[in-house]
């Protein structure tokens, strides 16, 4: 069988996204060859806590839904409330070229380099307007991001 390069290898794709939407559309882009690197709070998605579990035993390493949305990608927990943090997250970007972002990802923490870097934003309300800050509940079909 040849082998076959994807369309999207050579490409580095950062994901400042937790729950479904974000960490799916980064799961696309990994199936499509991308080089995906996740950056997590250092609590870790929020979707490591939610079940199913494999083998019905609750573990942030365990949880079904994180290991489907999330496979193919290399994750990294920073703090983005404090310096340190925020310069990894820069030095990270200089390498990027593309970066995911949800309504949970501190949007001051996201810092434009020189050159062209691709922002896509996966908000419930839309990144404009006047309910860009409400929160996703489950009444508005999300797994968390609430406040």
């Amino acid at each position: 069988m040849p082998v076959v390069d994807l369309p999207l290898a050579g490409i580095c794709v950062l994901e400042l996204a937790q729950g479904i939407a974000g960490p799916f559309c980064g799961k696309l882009l990994a199936e499509f060859g991308a080089q995906l690197i996740k950056v997590e709070p250092s609590t870790g998605d929020i979707t490591r806590h939610q079940a199913p579990f494999a083998n019905d035993y609750p573990d942030a390493e365990g949880s079904l839904l994180y290991l489907y949305l999330n496979m193919a990608k290399r994750s990294i927990t920073l703090s983005l409330d404090c310096r340190a943090g925020v310069r990894l997250l820069v030095a990270l970007m200089q390498h990027a070229d593309v970066i995911i972002t949800d309504q949970s990802a501190p949007v001051s923490a996201i810092v434009p380099r020189e050159g062209q870097l691709i922002h896509i934003s996966i908000r419930p309300f839309g990144v404009h307007g006047p309910h860009t800050d409400w929160p996703c509940t489950e009444l508005t079909g999300s797994y968390g991001h609430r406040r």
